[in-house]
């Protein structure tokens, strides 16, 4: 499996793999938080070629929050991913997140639903990125017992946020995270598969 993801990603998604058993199992690289399709799709042929065949490849991409999400953009990416022409059988995924991976630590630590009032969100970010410790992947993976619960508190506030914008599928300033897809897709994966040493 290849996870592609901002630098910002690279920390939690390395501790995660550990954490589930999976690191050899998992190859990370990074891309720009916001790639064009083109770039993006680049990416993935290279490493699909190196690494390759991969059965998986997820990309995790960062918008800006805002009417400069480039929507035209994302659109392009999801269908490029769509309709990708890379050899074998590849299941390939690409993720987003406004206004970028941070949310996804945050989601975490602390939580209140997001204002209604666009220009309120900001300052919502701000509260929840200053709940978040410097070293946040080694504080959420440092207690093995409780992970699992964490995790699933981070799924859960995703998932709102997600409800939250699919009844405002049209508004560029609300926050979300698809990142609990991938993070379900590598629990379900860390439990068929042990590590082998």
């Amino acid at each position: 499996m290849l996870l592609l993801a901002p630098a910002a990603a690279i920390p939690y998604l390395d501790a995660m793999s550990k954490h589930l058993g999976l690191s050899r199992r998992i190859a990370l690289a990074q891309i720009p938080p916001f790639p064009s399709p083109e770039a993006f799709m680049a990416e993935v042929r290279l490493h699909h070629r190196r690494l390759g065949p991969l059965r998986r490849i997820f990309g995790l991409v960062e918008l800006p929050l805002g009417p400069t999400t480039r929507t035209a953009e994302v659109r392009a990416l999801r269908d490029l991913v769509r309709h990708h022409d890379l050899p074998g059988n590849v299941s390939l995924r690409v993720l987003f997140s406004r206004p970028g991976f941070s949310l996804w630590i945050a989601l975490h630590y602390s939580f209140s639903a997001p204002p209604e009032d666009p220009s309120l969100i900001g300052n919502w970010i701000e509260r929840l990125h200053s709940e978040i410790p410097p070293d946040s992947p080694t504080v959420i993976f440092s207690d093995p017992v409780a992970v699992p619960r964490t995790l699933d508190t981070a799924m859960d506030r995703a998932r709102f946020l997600a409800r939250n914008r699919a009844h405002h599928p049209t508004d560029e300033c609300l926050p979300f995270t698809e990142v609990h897809e991938l993070m379900a897709c590598l629990i379900r994966l860390g439990q068929r598969i042990p590590e082998k040493h």
